[in-house]
């Protein structure tokens, strides 16, 4: 009897942290979703989904881009000559 008392308790002592640790792990970030607090060159990102973040991204960084030339010579250039958004 006292064998089995062991057993049942080493098995809820192994068993409890176990779940919690995967129902953690479950639930700490959705599959979809960026985790909380990730930041690309400022932008916060974290909560996102992928496609969020890439439009986050290109609107902040277009607007960066389209204000930006290069003189090369007498000539100049934006980033879209170069094939760049």
């Amino acid at each position: 009897m006292f064998k089995r008392t062991q057993l049942i308790a080493a098995a809820v002592l192994f068993a409890v942290p176990a779940v919690l640790f995967f129902y953690g792990l479950l639930t700490a970030v959705p599959p979809d979703k960026i985790a909380k607090g990730v930041t690309i060159h400022g932008v916060e990102v974290g909560g996102m989904t992928a496609g969020e973040a890439e439009a986050a991204l290109s609107a902040r960084f277009q607007s960066a881009a389209k204000a930006k030339t290069i003189t090369l010579g007498r000539d100049m250039f934006t980033f879209a000559d170069f094939g760049l958004r």
